[in-house]
């Protein structure tokens, strides 16, 4: 039996939601998904995060920086 290929998400995204102060490290996330918008309300309702990364995961900029968001500035375009 054949396994079914799943679709290839758009984007991807590194979060920091915290800081372990016993071991002093930083907690990241990493998620995939294809809506910006519905990504950030989920992982606000989910987590805290500080700040968040999102790549293109797909297409001829596969792996480049295209937004970021932060707690206080919102969703921007990178630079």
């Amino acid at each position: 039996m054949e396994k079914k290929k799943r679709p290839l998400r758009k984007y991807t995204a590194i979060a920091k939601i915290g800081y372990n102060k016993d071991t002093k490290e930083n907690i990241f996330v990493k998620y995939r998904f294809n809506n910006i918008d519905n990504f950030l309300k989920f992982l606000t309702t989910k987590h805290t995060p500080l700040y968040c990364n999102i790549f293109y995961l797909a297409g001829n900029q596969r792996g480049k920086l295209c937004y970021t968001w932060g707690k206080n500035k919102g969703l921007q375009t990178a630079q």
